[in-house]
């Protein structure tokens, strides 16, 4: 059984927050963010299961995290670009960040939901694990 972590898998399938970090720059997520949020766990969740033997949840729980993190960097990067196409999102984010700009805010929030969106991916790469057999 290999037992060291598939970077290449962790990467490709983390590079799916820096995408939709892109996409919501331009306000092209809103109203299916969602939908767009699970298909990326699913496809990770099978991605892990069918390339990797062994420490499946926590090839999910890193690929969540760098999701999350790549998501916030995009949006925080590029922040203006973000506020003008998600007048709504930046409402919210003015509204919750308190003291905090919506900025700082963004990144910090990532580890949180980057943690259980991971967990989410990890959790369903053991279930898929079950009827796939790595390769």
């Amino acid at each position: 059984m290999r037992d060291h972590l598939e970077w290449k898998v962790i990467a490709a399938c983390s590079s799916a927050g820096i995408v939709m970090g892109a996409l919501s720059l331009f306000g092209l997520t809103g109203g299916i963010e969602l939908v767009l949020w699970t298909a990326v766990a699913l496809v990770s969740a099978f991605a892990v299961a069918r390339r990797t033997s062994a420490r499946l949840f926590l090839h999910g729980l890193l690929i969540g995290l760098l999701c999350g993190a790549g998501n916030a960097a995009v949006q925080v990067l590029l922040f203006g670009l973000y506020v003008e196409h998600n007048p709504a999102a930046a409402a919210e984010l003015r509204h919750f960040s308190g003291t905090l700009t919506p900025q700082l805010f963004l990144l910090l929030t990532a580890v949180p939901v980057g943690t259980v969106y991971g967990a989410v991916i990890g959790s369903l790469s053991a279930a898929a694990a079950r009827f796939h057999h790595p390769k």
